[in-house]
């Protein structure tokens, strides 16, 4: 079952911080995604669309950042990578999955990802073209209230 133990095979038995970090993140990015299905309500959909009777969300979580569920996806995606990639005391790394035919699944993962994260990024402005079609003056005072995409003071 571990094609290449390392010499801290054993780290398997316990968790490090690292693996403990990452795994929270993960948890923090699917609670995030939940608040905001449940914040969003009927109005969610998987497709960038206007439904009947539409409201401009901006309670919840879209009082900080207008596109919090892509922040859960980026938080999921890296927390992810990071944690079964790169942190000790996890099965990939002890075991030496990169060493075998299987590496390629990493390396499918990464490429995965950016795209994943490129494309929601677009989609964001997408959604913000629509959304200020749609609202217009409403939606202009949201974005000067919730200046921020994905993360607050930051981007």
């Amino acid at each position: 079952l571990c094609p290449h133990p390392s010499s801290n095979v054993h780290m398997l038995k316990g968790m490090s911080i690292s693996f403990t970090l990452g795994v929270c993140a993960m948890i923090l990015a699917a609670l995030l995604r939940g608040w905001c299905f449940i914040t969003l309500g009927r109005l969610f959909t998987y497709r960038v669309t206007v439904v009947s009777n539409h409201v401009l969300v901006t309670d919840g979580p879209y009082a900080y950042v207008r596109h919090p569920s892509y922040t859960g996806v980026f938080l999921m995606l890296g927390s992810a990578g990071f944690t079964y990639m790169f942190s000790h005391g996890n099965y990939v790394t002890e075991c030496g999955i990169g060493l075998t035919p299987w590496k390629w699944i990493g390396y499918y993962w990464m490429i995965a990802s950016a795209y994943s994260l490129v494309s929601l990024r677009q989609r964001g402005k997408v959604e913000d073209h629509l959304m200020r079609a749609t609202f217009g003056q409403e939606w202009v005072r949201y974005r000067e209230k919730v200046p921020f995409s994905f993360v607050p003071y930051i981007v």
